[in-house]
């Protein structure tokens, strides 16, 4: 998107391994009368055989993206480009939603951590619970509920209760992102969660980490299932050694992982995608 911090950052970067690279935005194509058009002319990316091709998506507020996601990344598979991710962004352009990875994670078998409605109900000693939204990231509008008195008062707070799921809270040893690069982690740091006043949830990256093995054991199994080009995998771990697979973002950012782990992620991705 047009908002997207990084999009100069990959272009600096790009200009250093003599990479050449073109942005389009998602908010300057449209399809009306039957006419697919970027920015008012019908200049609309071909692509080629000879193409890679990398999506973001850091607005998590627009489901319209998912139609632009599923529609480019369509032309430019069937045009033989390299598509980051190709399968997830044709067949599945829902797939950052919770709720839709919750259900994937459940049909094969993956240890993930329980995913509901909002409007599902709840027994008492169900509680304490996170509210959490179905497109988001670093527990932006998340929220920690007790009871169903805090609950009801969470949900008035909520514009749209559709755009939300409920998980239980577990209390964890370790919150790790994982970072995938073809397949394979190439890095994993650990992650502070703390919890405001307001019942507002926030996450920052804290070190650097090697996994558990329980950890591993979820990773790998995860990695069976699904093949990333790129992603950024969450691992949650109990006191008790139990670890279970938090969500899957194909759009992960970057800047906790790059700063205490010192790799330049964006000239990784950059080459990556130049290999055929």
């Amino acid at each position: 998107t047009i908002k997207d911090k990084y999009v100069e950052v990959f272009q600096e970067n790009a200009k250093e391994l003599n990479i050449e690279i073109k942005t389009y935005f998602y908010e300057k194509f449209s399809f009306e009368n039957d006419k697919l058009t970027y920015n008012g002319k019908k200049s609309f990316p071909y692509f080629s055989k000879d193409d890679s091709v990398l999506f973001r998506r850091c607005d998590y507020e627009d489901k319209k993206q998912h139609f632009w996601i599923r529609l480019l990344a369509t032309l430019a598979r069937d045009s033989g480009s390299k598509v980051l991710n190709s399968d997830f962004m044709v067949n599945f352009p829902l797939h950052s939603g919770k709720l839709f990875q919750a259900a994937y994670f459940s049909a094969y078998e993956v240890p993930h951590v329980p995913t509901y409605r909002m409007n599902r109900k709840l027994r008492e000693e169900q509680f304490p619970m996170i509210i959490k939204r179905r497109y988001g990231a670093f527990g932006i509008d998340s929220h920690l509920v007790n009871s169903k008195e805090q609950l009801l008062k969470v949900k008035k707070q909520l514009k749209n209760l559709n755009d939300y799921i409920i998980q239980p809270f577990y209390k964890l040893e370790r919150d790790v992102r994982v970072l995938i690069m073809n397949n394979k982690p190439i890095g994993a740091v650990l992650r502070n969660v703390n919890f405001k006043e307001d019942a507002r949830v926030t996450v920052k990256v804290a070190k650097e980490i090697k996994l558990t093995s329980e950890e591993k054991k979820v990773l790998e199994k995860t990695l069976e299932v699904f093949h990333f080009d790129l992603a950024g995998i969450d691992l949650f771990t109990a006191k008790n050694g139990k670890s279970w697979l938090g969500e899957i973002n194909l759009f992960p950012n970057f800047q906790g992982f790059i700063k205490v782990t010192g790799k330049n992620i964006f000239q990784s991705i950059l080459t990556n995608l130049c290999k055929r």
